[in-house]
Parts: C-alpha cells; structure tokens; sequence
C-alpha cells in the first residue's frame, strides 16, 4: 500500500495500526522528473496496553418473557473492535452477544432473545475491546424480577430492585385489556413489594412494573408477570 507525503515531510504515524503484527515500511522519494530513491526496510509490530473509553449503558429493561434491551453509547476510542455484552444470570456470568464498532460515540441497542425474565434475575455489563483486546468495562445494570403469590381473596407481589441509575418511584400497574393498564400503587424507589386486595376468586391478574429514574422523568416498562387470586 502506497501513503503519499508531502516533500518535506520527515515523519509518518499510522493509526491505528494492526496490534502485535509485522508491518515492514519503506521510503520512496519521488523527483519532479519522476526519478525513484528508496531507503533501507524497517519492521515493526505496534503494541498497545491503554485501554479504550468504555461505552455507557443508559437502560436497561425487559421486553417480553424471552427478551430484554440494552441500550448504551458506543466508545469514542478511534481503535475500538468490538462490544462484548455479558449477561449474569441468578448470579452467573457469560457472553449474550457482540457488536462490532461502527463509529465512534454511536447510539447501540442490544436485544437479548435468549432470557427467562420471569424465572431469572438479570444484569448486564457491557466490556470494550479495542484492536488489541484491551478491555474496559461499564457500570451494571439489572432489570426488575417481579415475582406474585396469590393469597386469600389477594395478591402478593414483590420485585427485585432496579440496578442501574437512581429510581424516584415504581408504578404498579394492572392490566385491563386492550393495551390499557391502570395504577394499582406508587411507590418510593426504596420499595420492593406490594399487596392488592380484595380481589375475585380465580380471576388471572396480570402486572407490571414501571420504574421513574429520579430527576430524569423518564418511563421504563421493566417488567411484567402473571399471578392469579384464590
């Protein structure tokens, strides 16, 4: 590959370059006649041991019984390769998925299709890589588990907490059909259950939580589950 420079030009960077690979360069000067002067060829291997600006997560939420997403800013760092998005579930890590660096500071959702959300606690991290595998991690976000327990004539629901960024309040909201919830319950971000009562014998209920992030006021469906009354 040829790289023009100008004729006073004594010095050429490449970034980024292959990290850890054998670049062999050499000097071609060019005359006004068009007479060609070579120099001698040098090898080097670029190293890299400063890892790239994390990406950050801004939420993190369930979609469905099987999905969630994950939406976060990309790194500005120009030698970024990929984003691995990990996964903990009840408590265990591993990989949900990659994306490939597209620019920097770019807007990215991740869809994670592979989840129980309604059987699982789950939380997120994202890890930048850059060319040489370098790492930088984000802060963890976890979605809310809600859970419910029918009980006499009532239900009993509680939620794992939202992780992720400061919650005002959480909203309990009752499904009424036809897309339309109604608010059962306020809740200050400190909460974590709630009990509804009275309710008819045997009639499926059906729940969800919507979390405010404190002094944002932004709405986020975090989660959804069944529970059925005696």
């Amino acid at each position: 590959m040829k790289i023009p420079c100008r004729g006073g030009d004594t010095l050429y960077r490449k970034f980024p370059a292959p990290c850890y690979q054998r670049q062999v360069y050499r000097i071609v000067a060019v005359g006004f006649d068009g007479t060609l002067s070579y120099s001698d060829s040098m090898a080097g291997a670029a190293i890299d041991t400063i890892p790239p600006n994390r990406a950050i997560i801004h939420n993190a939420t369930v979609l469905s019984g099987t999905s969630t997403r994950i939406d976060f800013t990309g790194s500005d760092s120009m030698d970024t390769y990929d984003y691995v998005v990990q996964r903990c579930i009840d408590g265990n890590w591993n990989t949900a998925g990659n994306v490939l660096y597209n620019g920097p500071g770019k807007a990215i959702t991740f869809i994670d299709k592979a989840v129980n959300t309604q059987k699982n606690h789950l939380c997120y991290t994202v890890i930048t890589r850059d060319s040489c595998l370098n790492a930088a991690l984000t802060d963890t976000f976890c979605v809310i588990q809600l859970k419910g327990k029918p009980k006499n004539l009532s239900d009993s629901i509680n939620w794992y907490a939202f992780k992720g960024y400061n919650i005002k309040n959480y909203f309990v909201l009752r499904y009424k059909g036809q897309g339309n919830w109604d608010t059962l319950s306020i809740k200050t971000g400190k909460d974590t259950g709630n009990f509804h009562a009275p309710l008819p014998c045997n009639v499926p209920v059906t729940y969800k939580i919507v979390g405010i992030e404190k002094g944002g006021g932004k709405n986020y469906d975090v989660r959804f589950n069944n529970t059925r009354a005696f």
